[in-house]
């Protein structure tokens, strides 16, 4: 039970989770283009 409330832990932390490029499976993008363009869109959202 200790094993599967670390694992719990884990998966809620903040630093954990994104998106990978299968979630935009559509886009057809790489995760190094995902990156960037998220990026950019967090520059943009904090100016």
């Amino acid at each position: 039970v200790e094993k599967l409330r670390s694992l719990i832990a884990h998966c809620q932390s903040p630093e954990v989770g994104g998106y990978t490029p299968s979630d935009f499976s559509e886009a057809n993008v790489s995760q190094q283009e995902l990156d960037m363009f998220l990026s950019k869109i967090n520059q943009n959202t904090s100016n």
